[in-house]
């Protein structure tokens, strides 16, 4: 990592036998990072980890500003089918937060694999209202974006078209 002016992580399960990378990944990255000097860090996680609670942030919301009717109803049902997931991204958040670095955790909702559009909406702390989707091509192009621009350091930045 020397030499790097930023991390951006997209660590993250890929099937229920790897639930805990990120955590893991990612306090694994952030020691590499304070010994490198390396300050900034963007990393990937999901719109629904804004209403996971953990131990060191028990109080999170039930609902996130940004979902609509659908969403408050639907989130829960993903919530316990990703369970293990979804505590692994939060724990992966708490680490990022309490880091010290100069952190933007980017939150997108379904993936796609459609083409790059070019353009999606952000809502710092939120989820983007009816934000239902975003391609992988435009997710990376968006945390590259947040890389680049030092307002997003600090913030919880939902992604969404």
């Amino acid at each position: 990592m020397g030499g790097a002016d930023a991390v951006v992580s997209a660590l993250g399960a890929t099937g229920k036998a790897d639930a805990g990378v990120a955590a893991t990944g990612t306090l694994a990255l952030i020691a590499a990072m304070r010994e490198a000097g390396v300050r900034r860090l963007v990393v990937l996680s999901a719109a629904p980890i804004g209403t996971v609670a953990t131990a060191v942030r028990p109080d999170k919301p039930r609902h996130d500003p940004g979902d609509g009717l659908v969403l408050r109803l639907l989130t829960p049902v993903v919530k316990r089918a990703l369970a293990e997931h979804y505590a692994d991204l939060a724990a992966m958040e708490d680490a990022v937060l309490d880091s010290g670095l100069e952190w933007t955790v980017v939150r997108p909702p379904r993936l796609t694999d459609g083409p790059a559009k070019g353009a999606w909406r952000t809502a710092v702390g939120a989820n983007p209202r009816n934000g239902w989707t975003i391609s992988r091509a435009d997710l990376a192009a968006a945390m590259l974006a947040a890389a680049a621009d030092p307002a997003s350091a600090g913030k919880i930045l939902g992604v969404a078209y």
